[in-house]
């Protein structure tokens, strides 16, 4: 059986030098191409709904319904009605999900009550597992997830243009039109360093805070480059996202993203090198160690190795030594859903807001649910890598080592940066993607 690459797939049947269609995989029977091809453009369309500004949700009293938030519970729904739909291949994350979406709705509910438990939570669990579920059913095709990464380059490249607009209008853009047509604005406050900076509004765009686009920026510019390589359009995203990130003035993901481009540099040169992970994850198990035993504060060196200017690590430094000791307080279930912490018993701290995720995840749903966030982030790869596999297709191969590199520059950005709207259900989206990788090197070697 030739790899899936040399493949040719037409309906239910596997043509040229293929299996026949008694061969072929009963999941690939399951899914003709008419039905693959509808659900790659429902995806490109969730993309679309996902980078609308907030202005454009649908308000319910005080209660705010975004659109991508109504698209993500019609998936749900269907898929509850068709189990099959989420693929023949049960994978660790499928599991650890579920669990982080339940313990999100259980600590709520333990700290708030049940309606304001179920309300506030449950709107973060169903973003974040939905879209993991969303582009876990990715079609198993060849090249199918690969279009999807096309189009959210070119997609991310409208994005970026629109947010250059903030520092050349002097006010956020896309949010000031998309309330001109709903009626519904965000407040900003020019004098605030997190809008103005340096003489210039901060880009954001559709975002919801311009480190966040910058986050956002970072990831599609490795995640194209990574999965297409050296090409017009990889050399066109790398660039428009480096100067989105610069006109962020957002540091963190700045650094984050030089060292995202390092890594898929290093990968090119050292691709046909098995040791190649072991040698970088050592690395980085060295410099952790290193720093642990070495530094008299470990945390402090650590957010000045992300990038932070002196002032904002400073900063940061006095939000985790006042808010840990709360989160041990209460370290099962957290402390609750809204920013109601006693931030006044720290002179250091100015308001409430708590800028990394792990910590402010903690927050939320105690240490247990911080740390289920972050293995569904990771657990996707935990059955090895796949960009070797026989069975998957160059870009695919390269778009699951992308998809690691994105992984790893999220969960270092969790220590600097909170993640909250777009960026939030960006986690599970590139989560479900890569465990459907994973499936797709599994269910095209099968035969019956």
């Amino acid at each position: 059986m030739p790899p899936v690459s040399e493949q040719i797939f037409l309906g239910d049947a596997v043509l040229d030098g293929g299996p026949t269609t008694q061969e072929a995989s009963p999941y690939l029977l399951d899914r003709p191409a008419i039905q693959e091809k509808s659900y790659a453009l429902q995806l490109k369309l969730f993309l679309i709904v996902l980078f609308l500004p907030e202005g454009l949700s649908l308000m319910i009293g005080d209660f705010r319904l975004p659109l991508v938030r109504i698209v993500t519970i019609v998936y749900l729904l269907s898929f509850i009605h068709n189990r099959r739909a989420l693929g023949s291949v049960r994978l660790p994350s499928d599991i650890i999900v579920l669990i982080a979406g339940a313990w999100m709705l259980l600590a709520g509910t333990a700290t708030e009550g049940l309606a304001i438990g179920l309300k506030s939570a449950g709107s973060m669990a169903i973003d974040f597992v939905g879209a993991y579920f969303i582009f876990r059913k990715l079609p198993n095709a060849p090249d199918v997830s690969v279009s999807i990464a096309r189009f959210a380059a070119w997609l991310m490249i409208v994005v970026a243009g629109l947010a250059m607009l903030d520092p050349l209008t002097g006010h956020p853009f896309v949010h000031d039109l998309a309330g001109k047509i709903t009626g519904y604005y965000r407040p900003f406050d020019p004098s605030t360093d997190s809008f103005f900076r340096h003489g210039l509004v901060r880009a954001m765009g559709p975002m919801e805070h311009s480190i966040l686009f910058a986050a956002v920026c970072g990831w599609f510019g490795v995640l194209t480059l990574c999965t297409f390589g050296v090409c017009r359009l990889s050399v066109l995203v790398v660039l428009a996202m480096g100067v989105g990130i610069w006109f962020s003035q957002s540091r963190g993901p700045l650094v984050a993203y030089m060292g995202g481009l390092g890594l898929t540099v290093f990968y090119f040169m050292t691709k046909r090198f098995a040791w190649r992970n072991r040698l970088v994850g050592g690395l980085i198990a060295s410099c952790l160690l290193v720093v642990i035993v070495g530094s008299r504060n470990p945390v402090a060196t650590l957010l000045q190795f992300g990038g932070l200017d002196p002032e904002a690590g400073w900063y940061r430094e006095a939000i985790w030594a006042t808010v840990g000791p709360m989160v041990l307080s209460s370290p099962v279930v957290g402390i609750g859903l809204f920013d109601e912490w006693d931030w006044q018993s720290s002179a250091e701290l100015v308001g409430p807001t708590v800028d990394a995720l792990w910590l402010k995840a903690s927050m939320l749903f105690g240490i247990p649910g911080s740390l289920l966030i972050f293995l569904t982030i990771v657990s996707p790869f935990c059955l090895g890598p796949v960009d070797r596999s026989d069975n998957l297709t160059k870009g695919e191969q390269q778009l699951s080592v992308g998809l690691g590199i994105v992984a790893f520059m999220a969960a270092f950005l969790g220590f600097t940066v909170h993640m909250w709207g777009i960026d939030w259900i960006l986690l599970g989206v590139f989560a479900g993607w890569r465990a459907n990788l994973m499936e797709s090197a599994q269910v095209r070697g099968w035969t019956v």
